[in-house]
């Protein structure tokens, strides 16, 4: 599924950018592709997640592969702490639609239209499902709502737990799943991004937010934090303290200038995540393997 999250979205950047002419692929999945592939894909054993029917374990052996592609040095550290040599890793981040995620989306009159107001703010975009910390969402939710702080509250996504996620934030503006385009323009009219998961990998939504010039308050927890240069481009936050995010979503508010200069590191951080460099220096990797394959195999016939 092209869209559903960002390891998806990462696949298909590279799946889109595939030389036919020059590359036979193979890809090993947990769930049958519903496009009609141009490329073989096999069905591996899986395991659903108890917890999020909607999503299954692929079961791969990661021990004998040449290369491990890992998105950032704190999955590294986790897949090495669970058994996996670090011999082979690279560090492969992901990359970023600079012209669709950008700070000339902002669209004021459609956030006025949207909240009736001119306040500042918060934005939280995921699928909502309970591994994305939901409970301290709402307790950050529950202690702005507490101080009257003059925000709005914005939450885009749906998923499983999204009735609940409704009932507890009830002054929040729930937008569903957005298309492209209109997510682009609402994390450009946003100015904070609020964001407590430590599940990802990697955490596309948090570059897309500082791209769109959306100023990150996240967790200290996950791939997402190393995204984020703590005090420069965003705040980093013990992941189940509502009072710290709290306390950092004051200090961009009260702090206009602040929050220009976070933006303004942030943009410079997201501009050098290219996809098109990345996809080169993917494809590059795969000939280097294969001519150390093909010269392995003459090699050994001699």
């Amino acid at each position: 599924m092209r869209d559903f999250d960002g390891a998806n979205k990462t696949m298909f950047q590279l799946i889109d950018r595939i030389p036919e002419s020059e590359y036979h692929y193979m890809f090993f999945c947990g769930m049958s592709s519903s496009n009609n592939a141009k490329h073989v894909v096999k069905e591996v054993p899986t395991l659903t997640i108890p917890s999020n029917n909607t999503y299954k374990v692929a079961l791969p052996n990661l021990y004998k592969c040449d290369v491990t592609y890992v998105p950032t040095k704190q999955i590294a550290k986790e897949l090495e702490q669970s058994g996996v040599s670090s011999r082979n890793f690279k560090l492969w981040q992901r990359g970023i639609n600079t012209s669709l995620f950008s700070p000339q989306k902002r669209d004021r009159l459609f956030m006025q239209e949207l909240t009736g107001n001119d306040y500042p703010t918060l934005l939280f975009v995921s699928r909502l499902v309970w591994e994305k910390n939901l409970e301290t969402l709402f307790e950050i939710y529950d202690r702005v709502q507490e101080l009257g702080l003059k925000v709005n509250f914005l939450v885009a996504g749906d998923g499983v737990a999204e009735k609940v996620a409704r009932s507890r934030m009830k002054n929040a503006f729930f937008l569903g799943y957005l298309e492209h385009e209109a997510l682009a323009a609402v994390y450009a009219s946003s100015d904070i991004f609020v964001f407590p998961s430590i599940s990802e990998a990697y955490g596309n939504v948090v570059i897309e937010a500082m791209a769109s010039g959306c100023v990150p308050v996240i967790a200290q927890g996950g791939g997402s934090q190393a995204l984020v240069e703590d005090g420069v481009t965003g705040f980093l936050c013990e992941p189940n303290e509502a009072d710290e995010y709290i306390e950092n979503i004051k200090k961009l508010l009260n702090t206009p200038f602040l929050r220009k200069k976070m933006q303004a590191e942030g943009l410079k951080f997201t501009a050098t995540l290219s996809w098109e460099n990345l996809s080169k220096e993917y494809f590059n990797d795969i000939e280097i393997l294969a001519n150390y394959s093909r010269n392995l195999q003459r090699k050994e016939s001699v």
